[in-house]
């Protein structure tokens, strides 16, 4: 018959039927019911054969019985809740006086019982009944849940329009990556049509050039020949006897007196190199620059010598005839012909053209801005100048020493190439693109464009 509860019916399956303890190393035998190792064996013991089974007396010709693990471990288990069970008070029940838990201690905060709320351990403490105690909690409780499930909803706000940032961001990359790659892509078709453009006319250059000397080649091979017929001709003549020497040799020695070797047409063979030596100048810099935003400058009036003549849109300076009296201002240029740009750049890349004409002396370049307003422009970029200047006929840039230039045609316009992060300045013929120089590990603060005049010169940007 089955026990009467359900915790019971479980202490009885885990226990042996021979020794009414709970299991110890169980084993099961042919019928399938379970005793303890020690158990069976100690029945079994002095017996050949037949062995009987404990509980339901079928017998076994065979003296054998396999572990049970499982039961094993159900068995401890069984002893587990056994041991917690017989600790653990009644629920609902004072363990101390085994009364019923009515009241609630707000100093303890635990539920207690009549007799101890007269105990001398909660007499002076605040006690209320346990179900007024369970319904402020419960709405302090609720009070809190709404608060912390309002708190929920900003946290998912916030969550929702970062993801919807994150979403705008990698669209935004996208974007970018592909404008990267379709400029690319289109800049190098560009240059692929350009090489073969200058191939191609590189290869007509030369068909026309070979087909030249092709003719003056032939002409003289023309030549050869008849020289060399009419050489054979005399030579017989010379050699045969009298009567035939005499026989018109007077025609055959106009002839060979006549037969005077012609020089060709020269042929200029010289490669228009002009057209072909500056592809990767030209083609990379000149069609990156423009995809880059020029910067216009403005110069700055408050920095300009007192030589110096502004125009109304501030985008051209000369050297004036007169001193022009101006304020006194700490960021003018005293001893030297100079002015700044307006606009300092601390980041990117920025693009310049700036026009020195026909002009004998000019300096044009980036300087800090806290470069000195007070002495000439040495030749040395401690004073944080970066820049290339014409004096007495000879072009430098201004390192220290100054390093010596030779374009190979004097520029009328300067382009000025800066990559303010990359720390590169550069120069080029504003009309070629033929290289100058270029400063590197430059910039550590603000530069601002600066010029430098000398007399008769102008700038223009």
């Amino acid at each position: 018959m089955a026990a009467a509860n359900p915790a019971e019916a479980l202490r009885d399956e885990a226990t042996c039927s021979i020794c009414l303890e709970y299991f110890t190393d169980p084993v099961s035998v042919e019928c399938g019911h379970n005793f303890c190792r020690p158990c069976i064996a100690q029945y079994w013991e002095g017996m050949d054969r037949n062995f009987p089974c404990p509980q339901c007396r079928k017998r076994t010709r065979k003296r054998s019985f396999r572990p049970n693990r499982q039961l094993a471990n159900m068995t401890e288990m069984v002893k587990q809740l056994s041991v917690r069970a017989a600790r653990e008070p009644a629920e609902g029940v004072c363990e101390k006086h085994k009364e019923t838990l009515k009241l609630f201690c707000q100093e303890d905060q635990k539920p207690i019982c009549v007799v101890c709320d007269r105990s001398k351990d909660h007499r002076s403490h605040t006690v209320i009944p346990i179900e007024e105690a369970v319904q402020e909690y419960k709405e302090q409780l609720q009070s809190c849940l709404k608060s912390l499930r309002k708190e929920l909803m900003n946290v998912q706000a916030f969550q929702t329009k970062e993801q919807e940032r994150t979403r705008k961001l990698k669209e935004n990359v996208e974007i970018q990556r592909q404008r990267i790659v379709s400029e690319f892509e289109e800049l190098n078709r560009f240059l692929r049509l350009e090489k073969q453009g200058l191939l191609d006319r590189l290869a007509e250059e030369e068909g026309e050039i070979l087909q030249q000397l092709d003719n003056s080649i032939l002409g003289l091979a023309k030549q050869n020949s008849l020289l060399e017929n009419t050489i054979r001709e005399l030579e017989e003549k010379y050699h045969s006897a009298a009567i035939d020497l005499l026989e018109e040799v007077k025609s055959a020695l106009s002839r060979g007196e006549e037969m005077k070797c012609q020089e060709p047409e020269p042929v200029d063979t010289e490669i228009k190199k002009n057209a072909y030596n500056y592809p990767l100048q030209y083609f990379t810099l000149k069609n990156i620059i423009k995809k880059l935003n020029v910067s216009f400058v403005a110069l700055d009036p408050e920095t300009a010598n007192q030589s110096l003549i502004l125009s109304e849109d501030r985008k051209s300076a000369r050297v004036g005839e007169v001193w022009r009296e101006r304020p006194v201002n700490p960021r003018r240029f005293e001893d030297s012909s100079s002015v700044l740009g307006c606009e300092g750049f601390t980041s990117g890349t920025h693009y310049w053209e700036v026009g020195v004409g026909d002009g004998r002396i000019w300096i044009v370049g980036a300087a800090e801005e806290s470069v000195s307003r007070r002495g000439g422009i040495t030749s040395s970029t401690d004073r944080g100048i970066w820049a290339v200047n014409l004096i007495a006929g000879h072009y430098r840039a201004l390192t220290s020493p100054a390093s010596c230039l030779t374009p190979s045609e004097s520029p009328n316009k300067l382009g000025v190439y800066l990559d303010y992060e990359g720390g590169r300045l550069s120069f080029h013929n504003g009309d070629t693109m033929e290289h100058l120089y270029t400063f590197t590990s430059t910039f550590t603060r603000k530069s601002s464009l600066s010029s430098v005049l000398g007399p008769g010169t102008e700038i223009r940007l």
